[in-house]
């Protein structure tokens, strides 16, 4: 059995019916979504949830039932990847610029999953990635000045568009704010000071949020559960 069927046999082991289910972004989960798919039809009562919107595309053209997120107060179950992980669970979701939707989601789940393959694993975190946080546009200049006030060393930028043609926007038309870190401080304590300032609506550091996680290998998964 392929690492990405393992996973789907584990994940669909966890979804009962009429359960509400949340998918994240990324090809894993896509894959994960194409593996189980047709098992996932067998299960009566099923409203699917997505963070992402080329999730929600495959999910429609596939005909599954979506729910409005702003309707519900809770999941049952989210699945999601990460950019790195480390060995406390602890999860950076920097590249997609949707950690603010995404940590929504997480936030309303009884179970977090996080997957991601074997090379996104580390003991801890190796500044490969920055802190990305969403800023409303109003706020950017006083935001980096702060941020420069709390981590001195840390390196800042806005992101830009990659066609060259200004900053990337998040889809509420926010900016955002890449924190680069070669040496990380304590990590509780950097989402409550970056999310005191004014302006910040969220980063992308998953601090004690996932409650397990599935790595995929060559030769099967290697399953993970947070220490509460």
């Amino acid at each position: 059995m392929d690492s990405i069927a393992e996973a789907g046999k584990y994940i669909l082991s966890q979804i009962g019916e009429g359960q509400r289910v949340g998918w994240g972004d990324g090809s894993t989960v896509r894959k994960l979504l194409e593996s189980a798919g047709p098992e996932l039809r067998e299960i009566e009562g099923l409203t699917f949830f997505t963070s992402s919107a080329t999730t929600r595309e495959w999910l429609v053209s596939g005909g599954f039932e979506l729910g409005d997120i702003g309707k519900a107060d809770h999941l049952h179950l989210y699945v999601d990847g990460c950019d790195q992980v480390d060995s406390e669970l602890n999860a950076l979701k920097s590249g997609g610029g949707i950690h603010t939707r995404e940590k929504l989601f997480a936030s309303m789940a009884d179970q977090f999953i996080l997957m991601g393959t074997e090379a996104k694993y580390v003991d801890h975190f190796d500044g490969k990635f920055p802190v990305v946080l969403e800023v409303i546009p109003d706020a950017a200049a006083f935001v980096t000045r702060k941020i420069r006030e709390i981590y001195p060393a840390s390196l800042l930028g806005i992101r830009q568009q990659t066609n060259g043609s200004g900053p990337a926007r998040t889809e509420r038309g926010n900016l955002l704010v890449e924190m680069g870190l070669a040496d990380w401080p304590e990590l509780s304590g950097i989402n409550p000071e970056l999310k005191k300032i004014t302006g910040v609506l969220e980063t992308s550091l998953f601090y004690g949020m996932a409650t397990k996680l599935i790595l995929l290998g060559e030769e099967g998964i290697r399953m993970l559960e947070r220490t509460p």
